[in-house]
This record gives structure tokens, C-alpha cells and sequence, in this order.
């Protein structure tokens, strides 16, 4: 008995550190994903013409994108792990304006002015850091639930100005463009959502991720020209996971 019980305790000893050393700890996600959202960015602002101020307002529509994901994170405990991922979504959006231009010759009547915008840019580059609780369902299948804090940079095409043509007795005037500018911006937001991973060896998975970003900003162009911005959304994706 007494050389069982020492054989107990031998075991015991050298399963300890190899229990402490756990295979897997370190995780690497890839995502293919898309950003749904459906949001509107609105600019208000006015501009001297003809000695009068002229009214521009103008609605850009923010749809779904196609999106980049990576990431990785270290399993610190048993069901606990923290980690990074980087996101990336760049797409071209539309939208309309309307104006009201002042009248060369008679004040206070305007001509109203209607167009559309094409080709104006946005981007958003979000890092999100995250704590992660693991519930492994058998042996194959691992869900993963998070949240954390992100940082998001923003970059939107915005109008500056607008371009127009008109004719004696100028009674009428016709839309032909609208300059624009890219503006910059960072803000601090939030991420949560859930990771699912199905293992088919040791050190690969094929995994799927819904996640919400938030977070709200303003772009400025100049005083007087700002825009509120809702940054962020719904984001699916699948890819693949390695393991180390």
C-alpha cells in the first residue's frame, strides 16, 4: 500500500505541470465578414451666394460592406482568454443633395437645385480588445462569448461646395456637382458577440463570428458643417482558426 501511495503521488506530481501546460492556449482567427448596417449621414450647412446664404443639404447612405477580420488570443485559465482583432471595411456610398441657390438679380428667391452623389468614400478600421469566456460543447465544438472596448479611425468623403449652371433670365438653376473632402477621425467604442469554432484537427478550426461594434463621432469639414456619425454595427463573418 505504502508503494501504491507513492506511485499515486509520483503521478500526481508529474501530471500537475502538464496540466499547467495545456496545448492550445494561443488562438488565431481569420474572417471573411460583412458589415450590416443601414444608416444615413445628413450635412447641414450654408454657403454665400449672390449676397445670400444658400441652404445645402445632402443625405449619404451608409448600406452593408464586405469586411477583413484578424485576431488572436491567449487562453489564460481554463475557460478565460483575451485578445486583439483588427477589422477593416473600405466601400464607396452614394447619396442625394438639395439646395436652394440665391437669385443674381432678386433677393430671396431662390432656385432649388437637386442631385445625385456617387463615388464618395468611407472607411473604418476598428481594433477591438476583448475578454473571452469558453464553453466547450464535446469535443469538437467551442463557443466563445466576449466584450470589450474598441478604437475605431474613420475616414468619410464629405461636400464642401456645390457646382451649378444657369442661363438669362437665370430664373432656374441646374445641379452639375459637388466638391468634396476627406475627413479623419478617431473615437473609443465598445464590442460584443460570440465566437463559434468547430475543430477538425488539433491545431485547426472553421469558425464563425457575430459581433456588434458602436460607437458615435462627428466629422467636420468645417464650423458650421458637421456631421453627426454612428460608427460601427452588426458584423458576421466565418474563416478559419489556428491553435497553438
Amino acid at each position: 500500500m505504502r508503494a501504491a501511495f507513492l506511485s499515486v503521488l509520483c503521478l500526481g506530481a508529474v501530471a500537475l505541470p502538464a496540466a499547467a501546460q495545456s496545448p492550445n492556449r494561443v488562438r488565431i482567427s481569420v474572417n471573411a465578414a460583412d458589415q450590416v448596417t443601414s444608416r444615413t449621414l445628413t450635412q447641414s450647412f450654408s454657403l454665400p451666394i449672390n449676397v445670400e446664404s444658400a441652404p445645402i443639404s445632402t443625405s449619404i447612405d451608409l448600406a452593408s460592406a464586405p469586411m477583413f477580420d484578424v485576431g488572436g488570443s491567449y487562453r489564460f485559465l481554463a475557460r478565460l482568454a483575451a485578445g486583439v482583432s483588427v477589422s477593416s471595411l473600405s466601400r464607396d456610398v452614394d447619396g442625394t443633395l438639395d439646395g436652394k441657390i440665391p437669385h443674381p438679380f432678386f433677393f430671396n428667391q431662390p432656385r432649388t437645385i437637386t442631385g445625385d452623389l456617387s463615388g464618395l468614400q468611407h472607411q473604418e478600421t476598428g481594433v477591438h480588445i476583448y475578454a473571452m469566456y469558453l464553453v466547450p460543447v464535446g469535443s469538437k465544438l467551442d463557443i466563445g462569448v466576449f466584450g470589450g472596448p474598441s478604437h475605431f479611425s474613420v475616414k468619410q468623403d464629405l461636400v464642401t461646395d456645390v457646382s451649378y449652371t444657369a442661363s438669362y433670365p437665370y430664373d432656374a438653376a441646374t445641379f452639375t456637382g459637388a466638391p468634396t473632402q476627406t475627413v479623419s477621425t478617431s473615437v473609443n467604442g465598445y464590442n460584443v458577440g460570440a465566437d463559434v469554432s468547430w475543430r477538425f484537427s488539433r491545431a485547426l478550426a472553421i469558425g464563425g463570428l457575430v459581433r456588434f461594434t458602436g460607437a458615435s463621432t462627428t466629422l467636420s469639414v468645417a464650423s458650421g458643417n458637421e456631421v453627426d456619425a454612428d460608427i460601427g454595427g452588426l458584423q458576421t463573418g466565418v474563416g478559419i482558426r489556428i491553435f497553438f
